[in-house]
């Protein structure tokens, strides 16, 4: 055989060969498209049977719960809003602010003078479980705010009460006393009061809604 023949025979079997390889190739990749689609397509339909949780939401039941929820407590935000303070809307980021507290979430807020920071954590202290204690630094601006919590609620004095050391002896009986019983709501305290020995006791004894640090230089 010449050599010319020789490596036309070689050529024709090295393409034989390749072309089986490329259809060999070919069906395996086909396959394997096949199984991955089969597989994708069965996990869809076990998906579309079963509660799948994904980014803090769930798939199911629990979606509409969670946003009925959600609904629920905005509703109640604008109601209790109406109710003790006589307002119709929300100043600035008051709302975020507050759902915060209300979810039990640490938070910072920074405002200008009349800005309704009190607002912030008066209406959450309204309407929680439990006694808020507000560290206030001044004695007159404690009088103020329990004065002006007092008027939106009328009727119910011990809904807030300062403790600090211008209360005689029957006063901080009376203050608590209402403490005791769940009546109050908001007690503001100044920082050096906060730690006395009589005072840490009383607050052993109540269930504390959060604590308001209500200027940042009484930390």
């Amino acid at each position: 055989m010449t050599s010319t023949k020789l490596s036309s025979i070689l050529v024709a079997i090295s393409s034989s060969a390749l072309d089986s390889n490329s259809n060999t190739s070919i069906a395996s990749f086909l396959i394997s498209k096949l199984l991955f689609t089969e597989i994708l397509l069965i996990f869809i339909f076990i998906l579309s049977f079963t509660k799948i949780s994904f980014l803090n939401f769930t798939f199911g039941k629990e979606l509409p719960n969670f946003v009925a929820a959600q609904m629920e407590i905005e509703k109640s935000l604008y109601d209790n809003l109406q109710e003790f303070f006589g307002f119709d809307a929300f100043k600035g980021d008051q709302e975020a602010i507050i759902t915060n507290i209300l979810n039990k979430k640490d938070t910072f807020v920074i405002m200008p003078t009349g800005g309704g920071k009190s607002l912030c954590y008066q209406l959450p202290a309204l309407v929680m479980d439990g006694t808020a204690i507000v560290i206030s630094p001044l004695i007159a601006l404690m009088k103020n705010q329990v004065d002006a919590i007092r008027g939106f609620v009328a009727g119910n004095d011990g809904i807030a009460h300062f403790l600090n050391s211008s209360l005689n002896k029957a006063q901080i009986t009376e203050v608590r006393n209402d403490l005791l019983s769940g009546a109050t709501k908001l007690l503001y305290v100044a920082p050096e009061s906060l730690t006395k020995a009589e005072n840490v006791a009383l607050l052993k004894e109540i269930k504390i809604s959060f604590y308001a640090v209500d200027e940042a230089h009484c930390i």
